[in-house]
This record gives structure tokens, C-alpha cells and sequence, in this order.
């Protein structure tokens, strides 16, 4: 085997090793980044034909890990040799160092890619579809709260425990007391009973020594009969990220159900409580990447953001007319001088906009995509409850239906 060391290996990934990522529907992928992509074969396993040990027991799986232990690329990586190569910071640079700790996982190995035993050190599950916003950039196949605005049949609550073969609850639990990190993801996990039942029995086995990760909208911190900030104080750290691409009317428009009084007044409620760190991911496509800058000074104005904080930039893939690769050429130029004479005048303390622009800037002029047809037929089909809005409040759409 030509490379196994992960620390010579360029083209190393830690998480096959140790992670687990599931979809409701329960379909399992090596992570959240690793999931269908045009023209890509799928990489996946199905719970409900397989237990979790049987995936990643299986062919596929040990195939992955063979790969990644001789340098080579698999295709199921796609979207994070996309941003390696246009020098960004992908999904795989971040969980390598953020799980350096579990590389000796690999001299566990045989060369096959097969692992004797396998424990989860880091947990990544969509327990529902359940939501109470319809976010522009998602659809009903992720989030309930589309169906208000569907017209024919609705999208379906996909629970996860309905679409498995044993229990999901009773294998991920004989993991918990190896895991690290769990990162609860949506729909929007604070409305998920299932999550509220991990945290109490991690809290009375006394399992509390470990990182909860968090993607969540923001919008309520009181479900049912639980104030999830009580429970997040029984912990050693929280990392909530914040759902969030723009503030103020522009949230409320390009997530639909945001109530941005509320969301604000929840993510200042976070602050200075020790064991809680806060940082806002953020989606960037055509409906904001003309507004984040003026977003950034806003949060880092009202004390939401300070140095500490971790701004995370999630580019939209979907749908394909929002992303930041189908805008006309001539206005990818304006865009990038408008990051850029932003970086150039920003004096604040934040350091994720100093490399996160950049690799905003490079992946959108990586490709060109500009169709305006298609974006005139989305807006008109699947947007038409909300287009007098964005065509009237968003200018960077407005601009785009003039531009030929």
C-alpha cells in the first residue's frame, strides 16, 4: 500500500473511520458532505435493509477506507475535492483536524479497509423532517414546513425510526459511551422529540463529557416540556450553529417562518453562558452573497459575534439557478470587488471573512452557469408564493431578471 499515515496524506479523510451520518429516509452516506451529486455514483447504505455494523462492515465501505488509505480520490468525496481545489477549507480539512486524535484508528486497518471492530467517536443524525420554516434554499424534501406552500401533494415527515430495519435508537445507543461529538441536524432538531431523548439519557448515564454540535434555526429554545438551554448546561461544550443568511427583513424572506426579533432575541440570550459557544452558519447563494457583509457588521455590531465565534459558509447547490455560479459573468466581477472592498476596509476582530471570502469569490468563478430562462421559470413555478417579494426586496434578483 503505497500511503497509510494520514499525517503524508493529502487526500485523507478520518471520518470513515468513525462517524456516523443518516437520513431520514434511512439512507447512510460516509457524511452530510458526501451525499448524491450530479453525474457521481452513490456511496450509501440503506437501514432499512442493513444495520448500521453491516454498512459499515460492508464492501463499500471498506473500499472507501482503502482509498483513502492509499491517496486516492473517491468520487463519493466529490464536493470537498471541489473545494480543496479551488483552496478552500472543505468538510475533510475541517474534520481532520477537529478529530486528529482518532488517527490511530488507521494502523487498526487491515488492507482491505476493514476494521475489526467498529465504535462511533462523532454522530451526525436527522432523526425527522419535521420544520417549522421553509428556507428558499431547502424544499420539501427536507423541511414539513414547505407544505403550506406546496400546491398537490404534500412532502411526507420522514421519521428515521419508521424507515430502519432494527431499532436506530437501540444501536446508536450501545455507541454513546465511545462518542465524542453528536451534531444534531434537521428539519430543525429542537422540534425533534428523539433528540430530547438522547440528551436525557446521555445526562442520566452521566455520558455529559463530550461536545453537542447543533444546525438549528434559532427560532424557539421551548419545546414541549423542555427549555433546551437547561440541558445544554449539563455539558462540556455546545456548539450551536445558527441557521442564518441574512437579518432583519431579508432573513424573514429568504427563510421562510423567521421571525427575526425573536431569532435575535434568542441568539443574545446565549451569550456568556460558559459552556456554549455560538456561531451562524450560513447558506450563500444568489439571495444574500450581495448582503453578507453588511450581515457580518450587524451581528458583530449587536455583541452576537466576536473573535471566538465561528462563521461557517455552506455553499447552495441546490436549487441549481441559486447558486452563485449561475450569475452573468459581468456581475460575478461586481460581486467580487464588492467582497473584496469589504475585506479591504473591514477593522474588526473576525477572522473567518478574511479566508471565507475568498473561497466564496473562487467558487463562484470556478464555472458558469448563467441561465436566465431558468431562473425566470423557478422564480415563476416554485417561488411564485413569494416572488413579488423577492422581486421588489431582494436587488441582486431584481438585477438578475433585467441582465440578458
Amino acid at each position: 500500500m503505497a500511503i497509510k499515515n494520514p499525517s503524508d496524506n493529502e487526500n485523507f479523510c478520518i471520518l470513515p473511520w468513525m462517524h456516523l451520518y443518516a437520513e431520514p429516509d434511512g439512507n447512510v452516506f460516509p457524511c452530510c458532505t458526501a451525499v448524491p451529486y450530479p453525474g457521481i455514483p452513490e456511496l450509501k447504505g440503506s437501514l432499512k435493509d442493513n444495520t448500521l455494523a453491516e454498512i459499515y462492515h460492508s464492501d463499500e465501505w471498506n473500499k472507501l477506507r482503502k482509498d483513502m488509505m492509499e491517496g486516492k480520490r473517491n468520487d463519493a468525496c466529490t464536493r470537498c475535492w471541489q473545494f480543496d481545489d479551488a483552496g478552500g477549507s472543505s468538510y475533510r480539512k475541517h474534520n481532520n483536524n477537529l478529530f486528529k486524535k482518532h488517527f490511530n484508528l488507521v494502523d487498526l486497518t487491515a488492507e482491505d479497509g476493514s476494521i475489526e471492530e467498529f465504535h462511533f467517536k462523532a454522530i451526525n443524525i436527522r432523526f425527522s423532517t419535521e420544520c417549522n420554516f421553509a428556507c428558499l434554499t431547502c424544499g420539501p424534501s427536507w423541511s414539513t414546513g414547505w407544505n403550506k406552500y406546496i400546491i398537490g401533494p404534500k412532502g411526507p415527515n420522514l421519521k428515521l425510526e419508521d424507515n430502519t430495519k432494527e431499532s436506530v435508537w437501540d444501536q446508536i445507543k450501545e455507541h454513546l459511551p465511545t462518542v465524542d461529538e453528536i451534531y444534531f441536524t434537521g428539519g430543525e432538531p429542537l422540534m425533534m422529540p428523539e433528540h430530547y431523548k438522547i440528551l436525557d439519557y446521555l445526562i442520566q448515564q452521566g455520558l455529559t463529557d463530550m461536545t453537542l454540535r447543533y444546525n438549528t434555526n434559532m427560532s424557539n429554545l421551548n419545546f414541549y416540556k423542555y427549555n433546551v438551554v437547561d440541558k445544554w448546561r449539563m455539558f462540556k461544550k455546545v456548539e450551536v450553529g445558527a441557521s442564518i443568511d441574512a437579518y432583519g427583513e431579508r432573513a424573514e424572506l429568504v427563510r421562510l417562518g423567521t421571525k427575526w426579533d425573536q431569532v435575535e432575541a434568542n441568539l443574545l440570550s446565549l451569550k456568556g453562558i460558559d459552556n456554549i459557544n455560538l456561531g451562524i452558519d450560513s447558506v450563500i447563494s444568489i439571495l444574500n452573497v450581495d448582503h453578507i457583509p453588511k450581515f457580518h457588521l450587524y451581528l458583530e455590531h449587536k455583541g452576537i459575534v466576536d473573535e471566538t465565534s465561528i462563521m461557517s459558509y455552506n455553499i447552495a447547490f441546490s436549487p441549481p439557478e441559486f447558486n452563485i455560479q449561475a450569475i452573468p459573468v459581468d456581475m460575478k466581477e461586481e460581486i467580487k470587488q464588492f467582497l473584496e472592498i469589504h475585506l479591504e476596509n473591514y477593522s474588526g476582530r473576525m477572522t473567518h471573512p478574511r479566508w471565507g471570502f475568498p473561497q466564496i469569490i473562487s467558487f463562484m468563478k470556478e464555472k458558469d452557469t448563467w441561465d436566465r430562462s431558468k431562473l425566470v421559470h423557478n422564480l415563476h413555478s416554485r417561488f411564485r408564493h413569494v416572488y413579488k417579494e423577492m422581486t421588489e426586496n431582494i436587488p441582486i434578483i431584481k438585477q438578475l431578471l433585467r441582465h440578458e
